[in-house]
């Protein structure tokens, strides 16, 4: 039973953030968003995302079908939801801290360029208290709040391109 527990909560953590993930921005590129094309809602979102996470998608993102761009794994306005809903935990504890190398590459998947990182962690830190990183926060919903962050951040604002 011991053994089984790493694979459970790896297991638990797929399906929340598959989970989380097509609530919030639909269920992506393959086999899955082809088969539940145009609905909407949870439930179709959870099945695609469900069905794009087996082995198909990897196939459609590879040869660049049911949707896909084999040369765009991850649409470029999503990496910093993906990148944040994959790195949670060490990523608050460096924007506690106001570094590190994971909060230096969210401050780059946020448009910052490498000389206005540390303005952004800065930030993140001066910010920690007011930023959605609560338990069962979406990725989605931080995501949106550091890009509002940036935007009222006159600094910031006047050198990071962010995505959207």
């Amino acid at each position: 039973m011991i053994r089984k527990i790493p694979l459970i909560a790896f297991l638990l953590l797929m399906v929340s953030s598959t989970y989380t993930l097509a609530e919030e921005k639909g269920p992506g590129c393959g086999l899955g968003k082809q088969l539940f094309a145009g609905q909407t809602g949870l439930v179709p979102h959870l099945l695609a995302a469900t069905i794009n996470h087996s082995a198909t998608q990897t196939a459609s993102i590879t040869t660049g079908t049911s949707g896909c761009d084999e040369n765009s794994v991850i649409q470029r306005e999503h990496e910093a939801e993906v990148f944040v809903a994959t790195n949670i935990a060490p990523l608050t504890l460096e924007m506690a801290q106001g570094s590190g190398e994971r909060l230096n590459v969210l401050a780059g998947l946020m448009g910052c360029p490498t000389a206005a990182r540390g303005a952004f962690s800065a930030m993140t830190q001066a910010r920690f208290e007011v930023l959605p990183l609560a338990e069962g926060d979406s990725p989605v919903v931080l995501v949106e709040a550091l890009r509002q962050e940036v935007k009222g951040d006159a600094t910031l604002a006047a050198s990071c391109t962010p995505v959207s």
